[in-house]
């Protein structure tokens, strides 16, 4: 079976040749098992025999300015689309740092859902229509999603809570009880 069968079978709850497998391990993960006998020719999913998919998505974010905030020999400071500023590390594996945050308040948030229309550019047409006959002839399987920020995502990266945010100060705040139903 290919891919795009097994895992459509999963999805359907019908007879497959195995079950269905699939990881992404972290760079620096994938170069020490380089270095501990992976062949150098093969990736881990080839390795392991993973199922492949290729996703696409909606862009969801409230589209704020991306861009370098710095750059040096150690991290990069950057800003996302979703409103973050984040610190990256150059030479270790890890998840961002997160510094900044546009969403910090009832306002902050009001505006951000402004800025979430619904267009026809948010998904990228162009790439589906020139890809999809490839992926469908190499058997992967396509996983189109319109995931936001997830759980994970909004709470870290939107609206920064476990950081000294504002938003995330309002969630723990009696007086802006009603503040969290907002975001």
């Amino acid at each position: 079976m290919t891919s795009r069968e097994r895992i459509k079978a999963t999805i359907e709850r019908t007879p497959m040749d195995r079950i269905a497998m699939h990881d992404s391990p972290w760079a620096s993960t994938v170069v020490r098992w380089h270095e501990e006998g992976l062949p150098e020719d093969q990736s881990p999913a080839q390795y392991f025999g993973f199922d492949t998919w290729v996703g696409m998505t909606a862009d969801l974010s409230p589209r704020y300015p991306v861009g370098v905030v710095e750059d040096t020999d150690e991290y990069t400071i950057q800003t996302s689309a979703w409103g973050e500023t984040s610190r990256t590390w150059k030479h270790r594996a890890s998840v961002p740092e997160f510094l900044d945050f546009v969403i910090k308040d009832r306002d902050s948030w009001a505006e951000a859902k402004e800025r979430m229309d619904l267009s026809e550019d948010r998904v990228n047409w162009a790439s589906l229509e020139e890809n999809y006959p490839r992926w469908v002839e190499a058997g992967h399987y396509l996983d189109y999603s319109i995931w936001g920020p997830g759980y994970d995502v909004w709470g870290n990266r939107v609206v920064g809570t476990g950081t000294r945010s504002g938003a995330a100060r309002c969630r723990y705040s009696p007086p802006s009880a009603r503040c969290i139903s907002a975001i």
